[in-house]
Protein backbone atom coordinates (compact mmCIF):
# COMPACT_ATOMS: atom_id res chain seq x y z
CA UNK A 1 0.00 0.00 0.00
CA UNK A 2 2.80 2.08 1.17
CA UNK A 3 5.00 1.59 -2.08
CA UNK A 4 1.83 1.98 -4.53
CA UNK A 5 1.09 5.79 -2.91
CA UNK A 6 4.55 6.37 -3.49
CA UNK A 7 4.22 5.62 -6.84
CA UNK A 8 1.10 7.76 -6.99
CA UNK A 9 2.47 10.89 -5.50
CA UNK A 10 5.79 10.41 -8.05
CA UNK A 11 3.07 10.20 -10.96
CA UNK A 12 1.11 13.38 -9.91
CA UNK A 13 4.75 15.17 -8.94
CA UNK A 14 6.19 14.38 -12.50
CA UNK A 15 2.54 15.74 -13.96
CA UNK A 16 3.22 19.11 -11.92
CA UNK A 17 7.00 19.57 -12.90
CA UNK A 18 8.29 20.33 -16.88
CA UNK A 19 11.42 19.85 -17.65
CA UNK A 20 12.65 22.24 -20.21
CA UNK A 21 17.06 22.68 -20.88
CA UNK A 22 17.26 20.25 -18.07
CA UNK A 23 15.38 22.60 -15.23
CA UNK A 24 11.98 21.02 -13.86
CA UNK A 25 9.55 23.72 -13.75
CA UNK A 26 5.96 23.80 -12.57
CA UNK A 27 3.80 22.68 -15.43
CA UNK A 28 1.53 25.74 -16.71
CA UNK A 29 -1.31 23.20 -17.47
CA UNK A 30 -1.75 22.27 -13.99
CA UNK A 31 -1.88 26.00 -12.40
CA UNK A 32 -5.41 26.68 -13.17
CA UNK A 33 -6.05 30.52 -14.24
CA UNK A 34 -4.01 32.84 -14.28
CA UNK A 35 -5.06 35.65 -12.24
CA UNK A 36 -2.01 37.39 -12.93
CA UNK A 37 -3.14 37.54 -16.84
CA UNK A 38 -6.18 40.10 -16.36
CA UNK A 39 -6.13 43.12 -18.52
CA UNK A 40 -4.64 46.16 -16.08
CA UNK A 41 -6.80 48.49 -17.66
CA UNK A 42 -9.75 46.13 -16.67
CA UNK A 43 -8.50 46.14 -12.85
CA UNK A 44 -7.95 49.63 -12.63
CA UNK A 45 -11.42 50.46 -14.07
CA UNK A 46 -13.33 48.06 -11.59
CA UNK A 47 -11.25 49.52 -8.45
CA UNK A 48 -12.41 52.93 -9.10
CA UNK A 49 -16.23 51.44 -9.87
CA UNK A 50 -16.30 49.50 -6.58
CA UNK A 51 -14.48 52.86 -4.65
CA UNK A 52 -17.45 54.90 -6.49
CA UNK A 53 -20.19 52.99 -5.64
CA UNK A 54 -18.97 51.48 -2.49
CA UNK A 55 -18.95 47.91 -2.95
CA UNK A 56 -16.10 45.01 -3.35
CA UNK A 57 -14.50 44.40 -6.87
CA UNK A 58 -16.26 41.55 -7.13
CA UNK A 59 -19.71 43.35 -7.02
CA UNK A 60 -18.49 46.05 -9.06
CA UNK A 61 -18.75 43.60 -12.32
CA UNK A 62 -22.34 43.94 -11.83
CA UNK A 63 -24.04 46.20 -14.37
CA UNK A 64 -25.34 47.94 -12.59
CA UNK A 65 -22.35 49.88 -10.84
CA UNK A 66 -21.34 51.15 -13.83
CA UNK A 67 -23.72 53.90 -14.27
CA UNK A 68 -24.99 56.70 -11.53
CA UNK A 69 -28.52 55.57 -12.32
CA UNK A 70 -27.35 51.89 -11.59
CA UNK A 71 -25.81 53.12 -8.20
CA UNK A 72 -28.81 54.37 -7.00
CA UNK A 73 -30.79 51.03 -7.99
CA UNK A 74 -28.69 49.14 -6.53
CA UNK A 75 -28.48 51.14 -3.06
CA UNK A 76 -32.20 51.81 -2.75
CA UNK A 77 -33.89 48.53 -4.19
CA UNK A 78 -32.78 45.87 -1.97
CA UNK A 79 -34.75 42.71 -4.47
CA UNK A 80 -32.20 41.92 -7.26
CA UNK A 81 -35.84 40.72 -9.57
CA UNK A 82 -36.98 44.63 -8.90
CA UNK A 83 -33.74 46.39 -9.65
CA UNK A 84 -33.50 44.46 -12.77
CA UNK A 85 -36.81 45.27 -13.95
CA UNK A 86 -36.57 48.79 -13.15
CA UNK A 87 -32.86 48.71 -14.56
CA UNK A 88 -34.65 47.42 -17.87
CA UNK A 89 -36.93 50.18 -17.77
CA UNK A 90 -34.18 52.94 -17.78
CA UNK A 91 -32.30 51.55 -20.63
CA UNK A 92 -35.54 50.95 -22.80
CA UNK A 93 -35.78 54.54 -22.11
CA UNK A 94 -32.41 56.16 -22.75
CA UNK A 95 -32.22 53.48 -25.74
CA UNK A 96 -35.25 55.10 -27.82
CA UNK A 97 -34.46 58.55 -26.87
CA UNK A 98 -30.54 58.24 -28.17
CA UNK A 99 -32.35 56.37 -31.34
CA UNK A 100 -34.60 59.27 -31.85
CA UNK A 101 -32.07 62.23 -31.60
CA UNK A 102 -29.63 59.81 -34.04
CA UNK A 103 -32.21 59.04 -36.49
CA UNK A 104 -34.47 62.32 -36.34
CA UNK A 105 -31.71 65.19 -35.88
CA UNK A 106 -29.12 65.67 -38.66
CA UNK A 107 -26.64 66.20 -35.42
CA UNK A 108 -26.29 65.02 -32.03
CA UNK A 109 -27.35 66.82 -29.07
CA UNK A 110 -23.73 66.76 -27.24
CA UNK A 111 -20.63 68.89 -27.41
CA UNK A 112 -19.56 65.75 -29.77
CA UNK A 113 -22.43 66.92 -32.44
CA UNK A 114 -20.02 68.23 -35.05
CA UNK A 115 -20.01 64.38 -36.61
CA UNK A 116 -22.76 63.03 -38.26
CA UNK A 117 -24.66 60.32 -36.24
CA UNK A 118 -24.19 56.52 -37.59
CA UNK A 119 -26.01 53.60 -36.60
CA UNK A 120 -25.33 50.14 -37.72
CA UNK A 121 -27.89 47.92 -39.01
CA UNK A 122 -27.55 44.93 -36.86
CA UNK A 123 -26.25 42.06 -38.65
CA UNK A 124 -26.39 38.13 -39.03
CA UNK A 125 -24.72 34.92 -39.96
CA UNK A 126 -27.69 32.70 -39.60
CA UNK A 127 -29.18 31.01 -43.13
CA UNK A 128 -32.34 32.94 -43.04
CA UNK A 129 -30.38 36.87 -43.12
CA UNK A 130 -32.80 39.36 -41.98
CA UNK A 131 -31.77 42.10 -44.28
CA UNK A 132 -33.33 45.30 -43.11
CA UNK A 133 -36.03 46.40 -46.19
CA UNK A 134 -37.50 49.74 -44.41
CA UNK A 135 -36.50 52.96 -45.82
CA UNK A 136 -34.85 55.94 -43.97
CA UNK A 137 -38.25 57.16 -43.29
CA UNK A 138 -39.75 54.37 -41.95
CA UNK A 139 -36.59 54.14 -39.78
CA UNK A 140 -36.91 57.76 -38.82
CA UNK A 141 -40.73 57.03 -37.98
CA UNK A 142 -40.58 54.21 -35.84
CA UNK A 143 -37.54 55.91 -33.85
CA UNK A 144 -40.16 58.63 -33.34
CA UNK A 145 -42.82 57.03 -32.56
CA UNK A 146 -41.06 54.86 -30.02
CA UNK A 147 -40.03 57.84 -28.17
CA UNK A 148 -42.98 59.51 -28.09
CA UNK A 149 -44.63 56.32 -26.08
CA UNK A 150 -42.26 56.51 -23.18
CA UNK A 151 -42.23 60.19 -23.37
CA UNK A 152 -46.19 59.73 -22.93
CA UNK A 153 -45.45 57.73 -20.01
CA UNK A 154 -42.53 59.87 -18.51
CA UNK A 155 -45.26 62.93 -18.60
CA UNK A 156 -47.49 61.22 -16.11
CA UNK A 157 -45.36 61.31 -13.40
CA UNK A 158 -45.34 63.39 -11.17
CA UNK A 159 -44.05 66.66 -10.97
CA UNK A 160 -40.39 65.83 -9.17
CA UNK A 161 -40.24 62.37 -10.99
CA UNK A 162 -40.39 63.94 -13.85
CA UNK A 163 -37.95 66.33 -13.99
CA UNK A 164 -35.36 64.59 -12.37
CA UNK A 165 -35.64 61.43 -15.13
CA UNK A 166 -36.42 63.78 -17.66
CA UNK A 167 -33.05 65.91 -16.24
CA UNK A 168 -31.08 62.68 -16.24
CA UNK A 169 -32.11 61.32 -18.99
CA UNK A 170 -31.12 64.98 -21.29
CA UNK A 171 -27.66 65.31 -19.01
CA UNK A 172 -28.54 67.99 -17.28
CA UNK A 173 -29.72 69.44 -13.59
CA UNK A 174 -28.74 67.57 -10.06
CA UNK A 175 -26.36 64.55 -10.21
CA UNK A 176 -28.20 61.60 -9.04
CA UNK A 177 -25.58 59.73 -7.27
CA UNK A 178 -22.96 61.02 -4.66
CA UNK A 179 -19.24 59.96 -5.18
CA UNK A 180 -18.18 60.98 -1.81
CA UNK A 181 -21.24 59.62 0.40
CA UNK A 182 -21.94 57.10 -1.65
CA UNK A 183 -25.25 57.05 -2.13
CA UNK A 184 -28.29 58.07 -4.31
CA UNK A 185 -29.01 62.46 -3.77
CA UNK A 186 -32.77 63.39 -3.65
CA UNK A 187 -32.54 63.25 -7.40
CA UNK A 188 -31.34 60.23 -7.48
CA UNK A 189 -34.02 59.62 -5.19
CA UNK A 190 -36.68 60.88 -7.27
CA UNK A 191 -35.53 59.44 -10.60
CA UNK A 192 -35.87 55.65 -8.96
CA UNK A 193 -39.21 56.77 -7.38
CA UNK A 194 -40.06 57.61 -10.88
CA UNK A 195 -38.90 54.59 -12.02
CA UNK A 196 -40.85 52.53 -10.32
CA UNK A 197 -44.38 53.85 -11.16
CA UNK A 198 -42.66 53.19 -14.72
CA UNK A 199 -42.20 49.69 -14.38
CA UNK A 200 -45.98 48.39 -15.21
CA UNK A 201 -47.31 51.42 -16.74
Amino acid sequence: MTKAKTRGQRRRRRQRQITLHGDSRPNPARQGARKDLQDPADAVALAVRARLTGCTVEEARDTLASEPVGRCIRYQIRDDYERRRIFEVWQGMRAAWETYIARCYPVRLSPAGASLPFLPEEMSVEPSLHVETRTLEERVEEARNNWFQWLERIMSLPTPERHAVMGQLHEYGPIPWDNEAKMPTRTGQQIINGLQMLVDK
